[in-house]
């Protein structure tokens, strides 16, 4: 009885290092080379252990298979993971008819590498904020893992008053990826949040909380009076000086109840 793998080299077929969510497939052929037909089933030696690796066979080994004298059998094994997994080395056996004990017919080794992104933090405070105005803070995200990782944040998630930039991209293995996060309010409220997600390709997602508020600008109000002739322009300046200890972000804007005075200034 000659059932033998068509090529012997494939007695230990290696899946590799594959990343998470992947779908991996080999062909390995199984020929008869003897002068009878030859009934058998093909079967992991511990089913359990087999499934939990995320393998899989076909023809299964509720199948039962016949192969005439010289006929080939192309028996697909499916190497598809779902999460990570380390070094795994699996046997597949031959129940042959009239054989009391399987054989092994060959090893299928591999290991699954999942993606690790992580954010360093996951909550984001930006205080009170003028309407209209912006904030912006840095959000770090680092790449854990040895390959190269994909992510994308759901925009619809940010509503009117956050916006993170870039919002899509992929961060390289062992690095770090500044993010800018930016709070910019469109109304007065005194507590503004948000909770949006990060997908990552063959990882587990992210969520960031976002918290802020937005205030009315105070201050004094100054006047200014313009004279000119038409299509020629006016020019005044204005000085704006920061007393206090700590950075102001300025962000100026225009805006009229009275429609004939758009586009003026």
């Amino acid at each position: 009885m000659l059932l033998d793998l068509k090529d012997p080299d494939q007695m230990y077929t290696d899946f590799g290092a594959v990343s998470v969510n992947s779908d991996v497939t080999k062909i390995i052929p199984i020929i008869n080379r003897s002068a009878k037909a030859i009934k058998f089933k093909v079967e992991p030696a511990n089913k359990d252990k087999f499934a939990k690796s995320y393998l899989s066979i076909t023809p299964d080994d509720k199948t039962e298979i016949t192969l005439k004298p010289k006929e080939q059998l192309p028996l697909e094994v499916r190497f598809k993971p779902k999460a990570r997994l380390g070094n795994f080395d699996q046997e597949v056996l031959l129940q042959i008819e009239g054989m009391e004990e399987k054989r092994k017919i060959l090893n299928l080794l591999g290991a699954a590498h999942g993606i690790e992104l992580k954010i360093m933090d996951e909550q984001i405070a930006f205080g009170s904020v003028v309407k209209d105005s912006r904030l912006t803070k840095t959000l770090q995200l680092s790449n854990f893992d040895d390959d190269k990782a994909d992510f994308t944040w759901y925009k619809k998630q940010f509503g009117d008053h956050f916006t993170i930039s870039p919002a899509s991209g992929f961060i390289n293995p062992n690095s770090n990826l500044d993010l800018e996060v930016t709070f910019h309010p469109k109304i007065v409220d005194n507590a503004i949040n948000t909770k949006v997600t990060c997908a990552v390709q063959g990882g587990d997602p992210l969520t960031l909380s976002l918290i802020g508020k937005s205030v009315k600008q105070e201050g004094a109000e100054l006047k200014m009076d313009f004279k000119s002739v038409v299509r020629k322009q006016a020019v005044q300046n204005i000085t704006i000086q920061n007393p206090e200890d700590k950075e102001w972000v300025i962000n100026p804007t225009i805006s009229t109840k009275d429609d004939a005075c758009k586009g003026y200034f």
